[in-house]
Formats: C-alpha cells, structure tokens, sequence
C-alpha cells in the first residue's frame, strides 16, 4: 500500500494552501495576463529563438551562405507567392475572370519571373565590364517597368492604360513578393 500513501501525501501538498494551482482561479480574480505572462517567460520558445539568433550574429558568414543556398534552393517560390498578386489585378472585371485561368497568370509570372532574372544576370555582366555604376543603374531601374507594361499589354491584350495602371501595381505587388520572399528566406537562414 505504498502508492496510496504516496498518493494520499501528494493530496494533502495539494490541499495545503499555496499547494495547488487553479487553473481558473485566475480567471475569477480577473487576473487573466499572470498566467499567460508566466508562461511567455518559459518555454521552448524563449530559449531556442535566441540562440538561433546570437548563432547567427555570431557567424554572419554562415548566414549569409544559408541565405545563398536557400535563395537557389527556394527561389521556384517567386511563383506561388506571386500569382495571387497577378490574379488580384483582375478580379474586378468579370470579363477577365472568365478569360484568364490561374494557368495563364502562372506562365505570366514565370515568364516575368524569367526575364528579371537574366536582366539581373545582364546587370552584374556589365557592371563586371567595368561600365559606370550611374549607367547601369538607370538601365536597372527602367527595364523591369517597361518590360512589365510591354507583357501585360501582350499577354492579356490590354488597352495603353490598362496595362500602365496594372504594371505600376505589379511593381509594388512584385516588391511585396520579393519581400515576403526575403523575409522566408531569412527565417530559414536563422532557423535552419
């Protein structure tokens, strides 16, 4: 009969005042922040996302390896993250939601997706040439809108304004892509 006095014991701690915790007594007292606050102070959670992140400070190399790695590895998720963007741009006209399916939207975006890459890989070939920084910039910076104006317009056969109003959203869409993207990115550099 040792366990029943064990068990008899452990009853008389929790009947002792002090001894045993209430779940709900914090409830009734209105004091519903002590519990949660008690909690948010221990935990996995608190001990491991730390240490991810002085890892990561410590060896910047390696982060900056993780995120190269996790870039070539990951990069087909451009896609699935960019199409409800463009599907977005043409919710409001029933006209487009009939004509224009989600396949068509995932070749828009891989083909977009595509041409930003080699544009990139053309930005770094000229910039190793040694041709000015300022020049090369500008030319960055003005072929990426052009392009996504002259492939809407293609794509879906669009009227000069339609397409002008869509490629400007599609530049910030596409910003937001490539944000949401980087942001994954760096949580699987730090957490991986």
């Amino acid at each position: 009969m040792p366990e029943l006095e064990a068990v008899g014991e452990a009853a008389s701690e929790w009947l002792k005042p002090g001894g045993y915790r209430d779940p709900g007594a914090a409830a009734r007292r209105g004091d519903h922040q002590g519990d949660f606050r008690r909690r948010q102070r221990s935990g996995p959670g608190r001990r491991f996302l730390p240490g991810r992140y002085r890892k990561a400070k410590e060896n910047p190399e390696l982060l900056i390896y993780k995120l190269q790695a996790n870039g070539n590895k990951f990069s087909w998720a451009l896609i699935p993250i960019s199409i409800p963007f463009v599907w977005i741009m043409f919710l409001h006209r029933r006209q487009y939601r009939r004509e224009f399916t989600a396949y068509d939207h995932l070749v828009f975006v891989t083909y977009s997706i595509a041409f930003m890459s080699l544009n990139l890989v053309a930005f770094v070939f000229l910039a190793t040439l040694g041709v000015t920084g300022g020049i090369v910039g500008l030319i960055f910076m003005l072929i990426p809108p052009l392009h996504m104006y002259r492939q809407l317009r293609g794509a879906y056969a669009l009227t000069r304004f339609s397409a002008a109003w869509r490629a400007l959203l599609l530049a910030i869409f596409a910003s937001v892509a490539l944000a949401v993207f980087g942001t994954l990115l760096l949580l699987l550099g730090v957490l991986g």
